[in-house]
């Protein structure tokens, strides 16, 4: 099995610059006076996170999402465009879906029930037979 820390795809879109958010982390680091163990307790991630980057290792999507807003940079820095970015609209369902999820008015339990009953509806609709409307 390969392993999954370093395994790549060779037609992605996009590639992780985990050498460049690791020299950004040191650089941020240095220039604030703290430790590792300090970063870590101030990014609210294990030391061990720190210490895979350090050995080049890619962080989990929490870890690079909490040490990107501990740098204050974003996420968008650190990630490589290997092809051209086409505009992709995305699907109405999904729109729908964080619409509701966002929706200040619904709170979070009735917006997580409605997007149940969306979901369910919409799997139905799928099973059922083509219909032509005139």
């Amino acid at each position: 099995m390969p392993d999954a820390l370093h395994w790549q795809r060779d037609d992605a879109r996009a590639r992780f610059d985990a050498a460049g958010f690791a020299a950004a982390l040191d650089a941020t680091r240095a220039t604030r006076g703290l430790s590792w163990r300090q970063v870590a307790a101030e990014a609210k991630v294990s030391p061990s996170t720190l210490t895979r980057l350090g050995a080049g290792h890619r962080p989990d999507m929490d870890g690079f999402a909490a040490l990107a807003d501990w740098l204050g940079t974003g996420t968008d820095r650190f990630i490589q465009r290997t092809q051209p970015e086409e505009p992709v609209d995305p699907p109405d369902l999904a729109l729908l879906v964080e619409g509701l999820l966002h929706d200040p008015v619904l709170g979070a339990t009735r917006a997580r029930a409605l997007v149940k009953v969306v979901m369910a509806a919409y799997e139905a609709f799928l099973d059922l037979p083509e219909r032509r409307e005139d």
